[in-house]
């Protein structure tokens, strides 16, 4: 684990487009769980094309997954997508010392593919959930207030999607934040 860890804190090794996205991914505090999650295996994919046409040495590819999993060492799924393409990877090439760029290229596919699907089912469920208070409360009907926690691009797209499904006007969204120091403060609203 000693070893793993001293390999993963010299970035020095990794290609330069990988260390720009791994700072860019340490350092996001916009996206969602799931949009970081995409993000941190699409940094797997950039590895996979800057050895393109070559094989993919599976220690290093071994660690940069490490490096790009304790990233965000607070977000379990950033460190579980990341898991998840090395589970698919090994799976389809096996225990193998070296494998084709294109099998880490697939596997970045279908877990994005998956992702992809379970934001809009939960952005569905979100909707029906709106639209479930919409039909037991009138007081809803002239103006909604929402309060959330999150700013994420998935939220704003399910409160369009709501407002487009039922024509309700949304009077104000609340985004406030959890983090110490900023709990239940309105940082923004629209």
């Amino acid at each position: 684990l000693v070893e793993t860890w001293n390999r993963t804190q010299a970035p020095d090794r990794f290609p330069p487009r990988i260390k720009d996205l791994l700072h860019e991914l340490t350092k996001d505090r916009i996206k969602d769980p799931g949009e970081l999650a995409k993000s941190a295996v699409r940094c797997l994919d950039e590895y996979a094309k800057c050895v393109e046409g070559e094989s993919i040495v599976a220690q290093e590819f071994m660690d940069i997954a490490w490096a790009v999993a304790i990233s965000r060492p607070l977000m379990a799924t950033v460190s579980n997508a990341v898991l998840a393409v090395v589970k698919d990877v090994r799976s389809t090439n096996g225990k193998v010392k070296a494998f084709p760029a294109r099998a880490l290229h697939d596997a970045v596919s279908r877990f994005c593919m998956g992702i992809d699907d379970e934001a809009r089912r939960l952005r569905d469920h979100v909707v029906h959930l709106l639209q479930a208070a919409l039909r037991r409360s009138s007081s809803l009907v002239t103006g909604l207030r929402i309060l959330t926690h999150s700013d994420s691009p998935g939220i704003r797209e399910a409160l369009l999607s709501f407002h487009r499904k039922t024509g309700s006007a949304i009077g104000n969204v609340f985004i406030c934040e959890s983090r110490p120091r900023y709990e239940g403060q309105a940082l923004a609203s629209y």
